[in-house]
């Protein structure tokens, strides 16, 4: 009897734990962009590989586990001792955080290893329009086929895509389900990644949380990643990274400008000053739902109508929540849930 054929479309962490946890299976993963990892992305920097995403996750039982199992135990690292400051829009004061983890090279460890465990075809640059019912003319077995995909009938797909994409992508196959997704409203962010030749005049912090509702600036946190983790220490000038609440269709200096702006208001630090040798801007369109009630209750009647169409399934942020380990958990019930031969 031949494996049960399965499709993930999406190469984003969802989209390759799954992949990674669907046994007994034929699977093919289809990623749109040229690249693995969606919202995980870890950049060359002169001193070495940068996250330019989400840069670390809170190292719960669980998740110690799943990275063992992965082999990567001796890839973590842990941060310093410096403390997570927040800004209310006059002072800085100290808060409390959970403590946090990250790969010494980066979260590219962490995709890059789900895409080599889990034995899938993984096709990039493969833009999937849309997904139709189909029947083998031979056998008459019923599945699924894609549009710009493998001439496969497949047995089950997965949507480990943002919600808006997932509704284009179920439109034929069940309305209500894509009618729901749609309403589902995304966040932009864009971090904009800055080294200078020199950190002094930094707070002695790891990161600034700017508060909700602070005026007068546009950015939501910085991070200083020279000063969070020991071995990014090791490398000369000072990472720092900005997370902007901004139009991400932004020009590009003015991205930088803000951020530079918004860092000196925020902490009294003159990047400019400082010699600014290094930057990445990266836009990050649809980062994550919308924290909002309307948001919320669009997700949870998306996803209970994706539940009773059979050989549908959906993971990722719109679902799971934002985290990292949030995301890893649902995938990890998905792949768990899809019925393989």
């Amino acid at each position: 009897m031949s494996k049960t054929k399965i499709a993930v479309i999406g190469a984003g962490l969802a989209g390759l734990t799954v992949a990674k946890h669907v046994r007994d299976a034929s699977v093919d993963v289809y990623e749109a962009t040229d690249r693995i990892g969606g919202k995980l992305r870890t950049v060359a920097f002169e001193g070495g590989p940068t996250d330019i995403g989400a840069e670390s996750f809170i190292p719960t039982e669980d998740m110690r586990a799943f990275i063992e199992d992965l082999g990567l135990t001796g890839s973590l690292v842990d941060p310093t001792d410096a403390p997570t400051l927040r800004w209310d829009g006059k002072e800085l004061s100290l808060i409390d955080v959970p403590r946090t983890t990250t790969f010494r090279h980066g979260l590219q460890e962490l995709t890059e290893k789900l895409a080599e465990e889990s034995g899938a075809d993984i096709y990039i640059d493969a833009f999937i329009s849309g997904i139709t019912r189909a029947t083998d003319k031979e056998s008459g077995k019923e599945g699924f086929r894609l549009k710009g995909g493998e001439d496969k009938l497949y047995d089950h797909v997965v949507l480990a895509v943002p919600a808006p994409t997932a509704a284009l992508l179920l439109k034929q196959v069940d309305a209500d389900a894509a009618q729901a997704l749609a309403k589902v409203k995304l966040a932009n962010r864009v971090v904009v990644g800055m080294r200078f030749a020199t950190g002094e005049g930094l707070p002695e912090a790891a990161e600034v949380r700017i508060a909700d509702g602070a005026d007068g600036v546009r950015a939501a946190a910085f991070v200083f990643s020279s000063q969070r983790w020991p071995h990014l220490a090791d490398r000369d000038g000072a990472l720092v990274r900005a997370t902007l609440n901004v139009e991400a269709h932004a020009d590009e200096d003015d991205l930088v400008d803000w951020a530079l702006d918004d860092l000196a208001t925020v902490t009294g630090f003159d990047g400019r000053a400082a010699g600014l040798e290094e930057i990445y801007v990266q836009r990050w369109f649809g980062a994550f739902p919308e924290d909002t009630a309307a948001t919320k209750a669009a997700a949870q009647e998306a996803s209970e109508l994706i539940a009773q169409i059979p050989g549908i399934s959906a993971t990722g942020a719109w679902v799971s929540g934002p985290s990292i380990c949030d995301v890893i958990a649902h995938a990890r019930a998905t792949a768990d849930d899809v019925p393989t031969s």
